[in-house]
């Protein structure tokens, strides 16, 4: 999230002020998520260790089930609490400018996923000149594969 955030930091209308605490916050939520990764692979193996064990009580195993997991339950929370406290930085003008932005990116995937001709659509229309020479190139470069008893000089267009 802290990503597309700096990414539309102009668009959105970020303070210097609100980047630098968007950024202590990020670190901060970054810093929670490794370290309740870490408890999970940890009990994660004291869980295959107790299960290994023909002697341990089931009763043992099931709480340490349990406990792993509570930690993945933790880290979906830590997750969710982080995208909160990012978007509590931004002022309810800044939040309606994000929302509208991944509207409009949301609707963009849409019309390129559900219409063939969408995506060719918009890829020509933000670079005709370079799609243009890759394809020649590409044809160019098809035909002396295919037919290497002609020997042709390949020019790339630039």
């Amino acid at each position: 999230m802290l990503h597309h955030l700096l990414w539309h930091q102009k668009d959105i209308g970020l303070t210097d002020e609100q980047v630098t605490k968007l950024k202590n916050l990020a670190l901060a939520q970054d810093r929670a998520q490794v370290r309740t990764h870490a408890d999970i692979r940890v009990a994660e193996r004291e869980l295959r260790a107790l299960a290994w064990d023909e002697k341990m009580d089931l009763s043992v195993i099931e709480a340490k089930v349990k406990e792993r997991e509570a930690l993945e339950a933790n880290l979906r929370f830590v997750g969710i609490k982080g995208k909160r406290d990012l978007l509590a930085v931004l002022t309810p003008e800044q939040r309606d400018k994000l929302r509208a932005i991944r509207e409009e990116m949301r609707e963009s995937h849409r019309a390129q996923m559900f219409s063939s001709q969408g995506r060719e659509k918009t890829d020509r229309e933000r670079w005709p000149k370079e799609r243009t020479q890759r394809q020649r190139a590409r044809l160019v470069i098809q035909e002396e594969i295919c037919s290497p008893a002609k020997p042709r000089k390949v020019e790339i267009m630039r």
